[in-house]
């Protein structure tokens, strides 16, 4: 892969980033960040390309196994990262110190795979599109836990909250 940066039409300089690329990639809106995966597709490079003829490597990350999808927010904070059945969001608002928000699985039919996603304009919903559909899902926590003590009649209990937020402590998320 070769990073050119292009003014009037020409190509002005070209950088190659250093190690194995795998084939998937984001670039943020701003072109100062792009995610790649690796050679084995299980994990992930953050690099800082504000000067694309010198690429700097910010963050590398384990992830999931087989990812088929990146995407980076308009405001490069939140990044979502897909193998076909799972999604990570990660917070990459200090692209050096990524951090998992969470993993989910989107209700869907296991033959219907993911096959891309992408932030909405004001990134608080994800668009999925998989073969045979497309949904949002929402990426903002209060508005997940708003439709989480709406549905749940506010009875979340800390058995359940270990089963679908396991990377978090729990506390109670309901008033």
């Amino acid at each position: 892969m070769h990073l050119v940066k292009v003014l009037g039409g020409t190509p002005v300089t070209s950088s190659a980033p250093e190690g194995m690329i795998g084939p998937q990639l984001a670039l943020s809106d701003d072109n100062r960040l792009l995610a790649t995966t690796g050679p084995s597709n299980d994990a992930l490079t953050l690099w800082d390309t504000t000067d694309p003829g010198h690429p700097r490597q910010v963050a590398d990350m384990a992830t999931l196994t087989g990812v088929t999808s990146v995407s980076i927010n308009h405001s490069a904070t939140m990044m979502a990262v897909t193998n076909g059945t799972a999604i990570e969001l990660w917070n990459i608002t200090s692209p050096a110190h990524p951090v998992r928000l969470a993993t989910l699985t989107p209700p869907g039919d296991a033959v219907d795979t993911i096959a891309s996603m992408g932030f909405t304009t004001d990134g608080r919903k994800l668009l999925i599109q998989r073969e045979y559909s497309v949904s949002f899902v929402d990426t903002d926590p209060r508005a997940v836990a708003a439709q989480l003590c709406t549905v749940t009649g506010n009875t979340v209990t800390a058995a359940q909250w270990g089963t679908y937020a396991p990377e978090s402590a729990f506390r109670k998320p309901c008033p």
